[in-house]
């Protein structure tokens, strides 16, 4: 009989503590403020995925140029080869070129929307802030 009685007052105590702790958790995590806002924007996603895509075709097309360009050096003179390799060459180049700025292009508008993002989130943190993430 005394040890259920022990048991009913060990489970109380145990629920109050575990009840305790999960207020304390809830109360101290509210105020934090969080370090990477611009992880939850949308439009920052969509410049990364826009960002990882360019990087993989730059990547692709570098290796296409290397062989672009293997293939002019082994090309014999005076055919009609020359024109040919040449002018896949000279394509590679201006699509390496293009995907390079792209790249370029998509790693400063991430900057920049990161740096929109932290400001919005900030001001989302006052009274009259607007709601974060925007819609």
């Amino acid at each position: 009989m005394f040890y259920v009685e022990h048991m009913k007052n060990t489970n109380l105590k145990t629920l109050l503590l575990i009840l305790c702790c999960l207020s304390l958790f809830f109360s101290v995590s509210c105020n934090k403020r969080d370090p990477n806002p611009e992880l939850s924007d949308a439009i920052y996603a969509d410049l990364k995925n826009e960002l990882d895509i360019a990087q993989k075709n730059l990547a692709t097309e570098e290796s296409q140029n290397a062989k672009a360009r293997a293939e002019l050096d082994k090309v014999v003179p005076q055919t009609g080869q020359v024109k040919y390799a040449s002018k896949r060459f000279f394509e590679s180049n201006n699509n390496l070129n293009l995907y390079k700025q792209q790249v370029k292009y998509f790693e400063i508008a991430l900057e920049l929307r990161k740096n929109e993002a932290k400001s919005r989130y900030l001001e989302s943190l006052t009274k009259t802030g607007r709601p974060w993430p925007d819609d």
